[in-house]
């Protein structure tokens, strides 16, 4: 199988996971709880990434970031990086240091976020 094949193939299995997820989440409610928070009462870094995920499904982007904002604006990195890739046939987001920076960023979201004063970062709905 080619490199194209497998990744309309991965895309194809995503986008259909998410549609049944988001249907039965449409239906009954049900969230998968994030066993981190379940067992310590902090938040991960990826705390409210399943329902940032069903905002952006809905295309409710404001609510999509105040459930992860750190989540939602690495995705939006991701687009203009993936097409400078394409343009320059050079990988930033393959690169050791950048790779380095971001989880170093993402590490230091998970401890920021569960600081005093900071609870605006913890995963919320929109008020």
């Amino acid at each position: 199988m080619t490199k194209l094949k497998k990744q309309i193939l991965w895309a194809v299995i995503i986008i259909l996971s998410a549609s049944g997820y988001l249907f039965l989440n449409t239906l009954t409610g049900f969230y998968i709880p994030c066993l981190f928070h379940l067992i310590t009462h902090l938040y991960c870094p990826g705390c409210g990434a399943t329902r940032m995920v069903i905002a952006l499904l809905k295309l409710n982007f404001a609510q999509a970031f105040f459930y992860n904002p750190l989540l939602f604006i690495l995705i939006l990195l991701y687009f203009p990086l993936k097409l400078l890739e394409l343009i320059t046939k050079k990988s930033i987001i393959k690169n050791k240091n950048f790779l380095g920076i971001v989880l170093g960023v993402i590490i230091l979201f998970g401890i920021i976020r569960n600081i005093p004063g900071f609870e605006f970062l913890t995963p919320i709905e929109m008020r």
